[in-house]
């Protein structure tokens, strides 16, 4: 079986830009000067091996135990500040803010 990979363009226009557009998502989806910094620092040349026990779900299980992924997250960010620092979550405060949509005219 032969697997096809997405290239890493393809992935952040899946994950971020397609969404903003298709649902008129304002000032998200894009990194651009006053858009909310929510960014996610990937490591491309290390894996990371999935497991409930070192899952951060609240629930503390994830329906991916046992996957091994091909890529590591380093760090997260909401709004500008870090959240997660590629092995804890770091900033317990909500950084969060609404999402604002563009309306049909």
């Amino acid at each position: 079986m032969t697997h096809k990979r997405l290239q890493l363009e393809q992935v952040v226009e899946k994950v971020a830009h397609n969404p903003a557009k298709r649902y008129g998502i304002i000032d998200r989806g894009f990194i651009r000067k006053g858009y909310f910094a929510d960014l996610v620092l990937i490591d491309l040349e290390q894996s990371t091996q999935s497991t409930h026990e070192n899952s951060l779900y609240h629930c503390g299980w994830t329906p991916f135990n046992g996957h091994e992924f091909s890529s590591k997250i380093e760090a997260t960010w909401v709004n500008g500040k870090m959240v997660f620092n590629g092995k804890s979550v770091v900033n317990h405060t909500n950084n969060a803010s609404r999402l604002a949509f563009n309306k049909p005219n």
